[in-house]
């Protein structure tokens, strides 16, 4: 069963056996952030023991809070939400703290990339046709797909971006309940993140400027390829290497990108160098994101106690990286230029961590 088949065992209250299997054996640490996002909303371990909850393997704050700032990238915080979800529908979990998690998971998915590119699709497709039916969205789709557009449209509903209405073994998808009176409009943000908050679409285009300097095109080549990928990234590589073919300039030079696709024994090709540019730029955009989401953590002088050490990894293959990882206190960061490596391939990652994340690590503090 998927995430979303949890999260609805959570609404209706039936339980759902969990494999130990499924259990680590030690928790994730996560960032905090400020304003009212879900990671700040997550309540401290001594609140939730008062709140009479159980805590669990998966069900822990550090583990909620690298869910909510997707640590490790959004494949990984999905992972841990089914995880937790797993937990927690649980008979002995209390009903309050299975509905907080319900709520909590839902600003989550708000933030989620994949919830975002995907809801601005259905809803073009319910303005075409209102009434649609959910099984059309997946027809064409692999099981895979299948789940990721059942774990959209489950939380777009939610958080009040559509309205479903049962209709045999289907749903009919509205922009709002029929004969309601209210629509939502459909370029309408159903973030619950403060608008002033970052998100990573908003690097986008810095992202692909800094991959684009090192190609050597026209100016005409450059637009049109940005035009194409702008609207697909962060989307499957296959996705944008296939729309980006027909506009892939003929005459150019990506060195850096010749060498990536030789040291991956990946065909040197136009086909190759479409597909490394969108998995580069959707890469680099989300790190740009999370620099400055823990600049905006960083705002609050509690969390800033709370987390006050900055780690920084990256694993450039081929080359030497003198000081990994990279520790800084939180003033240091806050005043420090930092920038995520360009180097083609590079895991780049960066992260805040307490007293306890440390001691995990065997890391002293800077």
């Amino acid at each position: 069963m998927g995430i979303v088949g949890k999260l609805r065992s959570l609404i209706t209250g039936t339980p759902t056996p969990t494999s130990p299997k499924a259990m680590p054996s030690g928790q994730p640490v996560g960032v905090s952030r400020s304003g009212t996002s879900p990671a700040h909303q997550v309540p401290s371990e001594a609140n939730m023991v008062e709140q009479g909850w159980r805590l669990g393997d998966w069900f822990t704050p550090d583990c909620l809070v690298s869910i909510a700032n997707a640590e490790g990238g959004w494949d990984i915080a999905r992972e841990r939400m089914q995880k937790v979800a797993y937990e927690i529908t649980r008979p002995e979990y209390p009903a309050s703290q299975q509905e907080w998690f319900r709520s909590f998971a839902s600003g989550v998915v708000a933030n989620d990339p994949l919830y975002q590119s995907t809801i601005r699709k259905v809803k073009a497709a319910i303005t075409a046709h209102p009434g649609v039916m959910q099984s059309e969205i997946y027809k064409g789709r692999s099981e895979q797909e299948k789940e990721g557009a059942r774990y959209v449209l489950y939380f777009a509903e939610a958080l009040g971006a559509i309205y479903r209405e049962k209709s045999g073994r289907s749903y009919r998808l509205y922009l709002s309940a029929p004969n309601s009176g209210h629509v939502v409009p459909s370029n309408a943000d159903t973030s619950t993140t403060a608008s002033e908050s970052a998100k990573p679409e908003d690097f986008y285009g810095p992202a692909f400027d800094r991959i684009a300097a090192d190609i050597e095109w026209s100016d005409t080549a450059r637009g049109q390829v940005w035009a194409t990928v702008q609207p697909l990234i962060g989307q499957a590589p296959s996705i944008a290497q296939k729309s980006l073919m027909p506009v892939w300039p003929e005459h150019f030079s990506w060195p850096a990108g010749e060498e990536a696709l030789s040291k991956a024994n990946q065909p040197v090709s136009a086909k190759g160098f479409a597909k490394l540019l969108s998995i580069e730029t959707s890469k680099l955009a989300y790190n740009l994101y999370r620099v400055q989401q823990t600049r905006e953590l960083y705002e609050d002088p509690a969390l800033v106690k709370a987390r006050n050490t900055v780690m920084i990894e990256h694993q450039c293959a081929g080359y030497d990286v003198p000081e990994n990882p990279v520790l800084m206190s939180a003033e240091e960061f806050r005043s420090a230029t930092v920038a995520p490596c360009r180097v083609i391939g590079c895991q780049w990652n960066i992260s805040t961590l307490n007293q306890r994340g440390l001691a995990k690590r065997g890391l002293t503090a800077p």
